[in-house]
């Protein structure tokens, strides 16, 4: 997946009944339900203190109406690990709470993004095995490569997520479809911590 920003929305989807709604990012998936409330409730790992198990909430439970919600920036600290799982319910009652799901903030790199180099932007007619390139950038040891197909550019659109330590990649045979429209972008990193992505670029493959 991309890298999960301090700025997290989290994503839910509900269906019928007062049972566990999904939880759909970041993280895994639940099956369950449809109400006209959600609960969503986020938190530290179980730590283990003085022998005792204790969970610490960053955010209580918040009532969301609708299925998504956008943690404020001061909730989360960078390389934090934290649960999180939601409740639905309606007027009257409230279903169970969904089984948690689990999620890394990264830590910002303070890196620039790279510059992209080839293919040009809405490039057509490329190999389905060409190779993409981009400018290095100061201080970076590695880079994330991300191709998705489409132009909308979104997490379930994704076809390559590659770490390497070049400034190059050439996709491999079979990954391309000939005739299709893709998205790719970059991503520079340190050992520690990721900077941000470039914009969006866009190529057609060969007929």
């Amino acid at each position: 997946m991309r890298h999960t920003q301090r700025f997290v929305a989290i994503v839910i989807v509900v269906a019928i009944l007062l049972a566990l709604p999904f939880a759909l990012s970041p993280a895994g998936a639940r099956a369950g339900g449809t109400q006209t409330i959600i609960v969503l409730q986020v938190g530290k790992p179980s730590m283990t203190v003085n022998g005792v198990s204790k969970s610490i909430d960053v955010q209580g439970a918040v009532p969301v109406m609708g299925t998504s919600f956008t943690l404020p920036a001061s909730i989360l600290t960078d390389g934090g690990q934290y649960t999180w799982n939601v409740s639905a319910g309606d007027s009257s009652d409230w279903g169970d709470w969904g089984e948690d799901q689990h999620f890394t903030v990264e830590v910002p790199s303070g890196l620039p993004v790279p510059a992209l180099l080839t293919p040009l932007p809405y490039a057509t007619s490329i190999s389905r095995t060409a190779t993409f390139s981009w400018a290095p950038v100061p201080g970076a040891t590695r880079y994330t490569f991300w191709v998705g197909k489409g132009t909308s550019g979104s997490q379930d659109s994704q076809i390559l997520n590659v770490i390497v330590t070049g400034t190059s990649y050439t996709v491999p045979a079979g990954k391309l479809d000939a005739g299709a429209a893709y998205t790719w972008n970059v991503s520079a990193g340190t050992a520690t911590g990721w900077g941000g992505w470039t914009m969006d670029r866009y190529f057609k493959t060969a007929p």
